[in-house]
C-alpha cells in the first residue's frame, strides 16, 4: 500500500429477513484490535459500510445491536493489493475460502454453483449485485480494474478482474 493514497472498502453482508421483530437499532463495523467503530448505519435495510483501510490485511467483522441485545458476525479477514488503475492480467485472486468455482472467460464469470455476486469499482462502491446466480456478464462495464466477491453459505471468494 502507499500511505500517501486513501484505500477504501465496501463490507457487505446479509441481513435476517426478521430482523425489525427483534427491534433493530443499528448495525456497526469494527476491525479487530479497536474497541472504535469504523462505521454504522440505523437503516435497517442496509446492507453494506464504507471504510477507509489503512492496512494491508484487515479483520472486520459487523456488530448489529437489537432492543434485547447484539448479534456479532464471523470475523473476515480482507488482504489488499493494488487496485489502482494500471496494467493488470484479466484475473487475480484476492482471497478464497468460498466453495463455488469461478471460470472467467472473456467478460463472463461462470460459476460452479449459485452464489451472490457482487462488484465494485476502485472507490469502493458496490455498482452490481446478483443474488443466487451461475452466470455474470460485465461486458457492460466501462473498461477498469474490478473487485468480484462471489458469496455463498457465508464464505466467500474474491478476484480483482480487469474488464476490457
Amino acid at each position: 500500500m502507499n500511505p500517501e493514497k486513501e484505500y477504501n472498502a465496501v463490507f457487505g453482508w446479509e441481513n435476517p429477513a426478521d430482523m425489525n421483530d427483534y427491534g433493530f437499532i443499528k448495525h456497526t463495523l469494527y476491525f479487530v484490535g479497536s474497541n472504535m467503530p469504523e462505521n454504522e448505519t440505523r437503516e435497517a435495510s442496509k446492507d453494506t459500510l464504507h471504510v477507509m483501510l489503512l492496512d494491508d490485511v484487515v479483520e472486520a467483522y459487523v456488530v448489529t445491536t437489537y432492543k434485547y441485545g447484539k448479534a456479532f458476525s464471523d470475523t473476515i479477514t480482507v488482504k489488499m493489493t493494488d487496485i489502482e488503475n494500471g496494467n493488470y492480467t484479466a484475473m487475480q485472486r484476492i482471497g478464497v475460502d468460498g466453495v463455488v468455482k469461478a471460470v472467467f472467460a472473456g467478460n463472463t464469470v461462470q460459476l460452479s454453483d449459485a452464489a451472490n455476486v457482487s462488484v465494485y469499482n476502485v472507490s469502493g462502491e458496490r455498482i452490481y449485485l446478483r443474488k443466487r446466480t451461475r452466470s455474470v456478464s460485465l461486458a457492460q462495464l466501462p473498461t477498469a480494474a474490478y473487485i468480484i466477491c462471489i458469496e455463498r453459505d457465508g464464505k466467500q471468494s474474491v478476484y480483482k478482474y480487469h474488464v476490457k
